[in-house]
């Protein structure tokens, strides 16, 4: 458990991600906060983007380690991602502050999570708007997530989208 929290926490640090905590065997990670007075403020795009980055290169990381191990080690795990407003600050009691983030759109990343397929990602609308054609998705349609009274439409991200450069071809005539 420790290999694998370790990995993840790695990848998650390259995307310029934030760890929130862990839960369990799980992680939740943060984009986009907090951000330092001065420093140019990310765009949602880019925070997205890094948050898919993460996802992708922590299906690979797993991936990687998943096959060190004994086979009967073996395991699985979902991502589930959402971007929008978050209320970001120390939460707690006067004995335990503690900096994280909440609002729906955490609750909604993590209703995600539950219902993404194993080893997969499974954003949202919102996200999906983010990060434009960057990545190759598959629509998966509307889901009734707990606590949410509309649909919310979601993705499987399947992969980076490899854009085609232009062949440059050379002036055309005759010598």
């Amino acid at each position: 458990l420790n290999e694998y929290l370790h990995e993840m926490t790695e990848v998650v640090f390259r995307h310029n991600g934030t760890l929130d905590k862990y839960i369990g065997d799980g992680i939740m990670a943060i984009f986009g906060a907090p951000q330092v007075s001065g420093q140019q403020t990310q765009t949602a795009h880019t925070t997205a983007a890094d948050a898919v980055e993460a996802a992708l290169d922590m299906i690979e990381a797993h991936r990687r380690l998943i096959e060190k191990l004994d086979p009967a080690k073996a395991f699985d795990f979902r991502i589930g991602i959402n971007t929008g407003p978050v209320y970001a600050g120390f939460f707690g009691t006067r004995q335990r502050l503690e900096y994280t983030v909440i609002g729906d759109t955490v609750n909604t990343a993590s209703r995600l999570e539950s219902r993404a397929e194993l080893n997969s990602v499974l954003i949202s609308e919102a996200t999906r708007n983010a990060i434009g054609d960057a990545y190759v998705l598959q629509e998966m349609g509307d889901y009734q997530l707990k606590g949410k009274a509309q649909l919310v439409h979601s993705y499987r991200v399947m992969g980076r989208a490899h854009k085609q450069r232009a062949r440059d071809t050379g002036p055309i005539g005759n010598s």
